[in-house]
Order: structure tokens, then sequence, then C-alpha cells
């Protein structure tokens, strides 16, 4: 069994010490306040759903820094966010959108293709909307086929696993997650930053990671992602915090729009010898 507590307080020592701002940070992605939400029995309708997922979208392949100066004209650039206006939306509108990222510096490399796989996922959704009575209602009655475990979700919606009756087109695991957490579920994004993380811990082993210096981040299967997951939420346990908490913390520290702390420092926090 991990020592979760020791390294949980030397993780909080050394945002501490480097970054005054931590927890406004952790808190300031918007995740926290939706997990406290759903915890209420909060019903997230559809638009707001989608939303969710065109941040997690977003997240992808970049700084989440360039991605925050966009977030305040998104609501005008998709419609208040509607599912339905942007199921239906033709290549050339969807064209005028990246390109209004690309003329703002907010368009990652992977975005116009994420863009019209954005469109697939927002079909696929208002499908299973119309058949759930509403995507909150879809969401919830996957996670109890799923054994009420939003790590099994996050497979479901992101990964092979189940098969792909429920896969978003464009997404993988760890954008599901993302998208998850954006509306409320209590789970961990297994992204390059908390993977590099977890490794440099020692709390989860990766077959691929060739390079570990700096910020070399470890290319990870399925069944690693799904190990990262499970092991941020057995810290978040250990610790009295929520999986998106500690999660958020973790990300604060590795992220380029963080502490942008190297591998070599997550070592000596995980207590390896570098």
């Amino acid at each position: 069994m991990h020592d979760h507590a020791s390294v949980w307080q030397r993780v909080q020592d050394t945002l501490t010490n480097g970054l005054s701002d931590w927890r406004q940070r952790a808190s300031s992605l918007g995740q926290l306040q939706q997990n406290k939400r759903r915890d209420k029995k909060y019903r997230f309708d559809d638009d707001e759903v989608f939303r969710g997922l065109l941040l997690a979208l977003l997240s992808n392949s970049t700084n989440w820094a360039v991605v925050e100066r966009a977030i305040p004209a998104l609501s005008h650039q998709f419609d208040n966010f509607s599912l339905g206006s942007y199921a239906r939306r033709t290549n050339a509108q969807i064209e005028g959108i990246y390109q209004w990222f690309k003329s703002n510096r907010t368009a990652s490399v992977v975005l116009r293709r994420g863009l019209l796989r954005l469109r697939e996922a927002a079909v696929r959704l208002e499908a299973h909307s119309r058949s759930s009575s509403g995507l909150h209602n879809y969401l919830d009655n996957l996670l109890k086929e799923r054994g009420v475990d939003p790590i099994e979700l996050a497979v479901t919606l992101g990964g092979e696993r189940f098969g792909l009756a429920h896969k978003l087109p464009g997404f993988g695991i760890a954008l599901a997650a993302e998208f998850l957490k954006n509306v409320g579920y209590d789970v961990a994004k297994p992204d390059r930053h908390i993977n590099r993380a977890l490794g440099c811990f020692g709390w989860v082993s990766f077959k691929k990671w060739p390079d570990r210096n700096g910020t070399q981040a470890p290319t990870a299967k399925e069944d690693e992602l799904i190990a990262v997951m499970q092991e941020v939420a057995r810290c978040a346990q250990s610790v009295s915090q929520s999986a998106c908490f500690v999660d958020n913390v973790i990300w604060v520290l590795c992220a380029r729009s963080g502490l942008h702390a190297s591998n070599e420092a997550l070592m000596t926090i995980g207590g390896k010898p570098t």
C-alpha cells in the first residue's frame, strides 16, 4: 500500500512554498463547485452538459491558461452552449468557429478536428437525451450500470473496454474524465501531468516511458489510465478529500500554468532518490 498521506502532505508543502495561491488555482477550474452541486442533487440540463463536454475538448493538447482567455466569449460562439444547435452545425460553420479560435491565438493543433468530432458527439448525445429524458438521466443511469463508479463511467465514454455503444467520438478516457468532472462527477483526469506525477511518486508503473528527463510524460495504455484514476481515488479517500480536489491540486503542481514541477522534483516529493 502506498503512503498517500505523506506524499499528499509534501505536495501541499511544495505548493505552499512555491505557489501561494495554489488552492485558489485548484478551485478556479470550477469543477469542485460542480461536484458540490451534484452532491446537493442539482440536475444539469443538456446545455450545461454540452458546456462541460466543450471545455473538456478545449483542454486537449494545450496550455489551459490559453483556453481560459477564450472562455468569456464561448457562450456567443456556441449559441449559449446549445447541444441541439451544435449538433446541426455545418462544416463551414464549424470552420468559422475554428478560425475564431485561431484569430484569438487560442487554437490548439488538434482543435479543428476536435470541433468536427464534437459535432458527432453532440449528435450522439442528443439521441441519448431523447431516449433518457435528458442527459442528466442518461449519465446517471449509465453510472448505475457501471456499479456507481465514475471511473468505469469515464472508461465507458472514452475507452474501448465496454464497446462503442456509449463511446463519445473524439474523446479518450482522459477527456471523458475531464468532461465528467465538468458536470460534477468525482473522478480524476489521467492526463500527462497526473500520469507523470503518479509515475514519479511510484504509485503507478508505466511500460512506455523512455525519456523521464524534465517534464516528459509516459505514454499510457488504457489499463494504466484506469490505474491512475484508481490511485488518485485511493489517495483522496486516505486524506479525506474528493478525488477531484486531489487531481486538481496535483495538476497545479505539474502544469505549465501552475508550478510546473519537474520529474526530478516529483520523485523527491514521492520520497524516491533522484
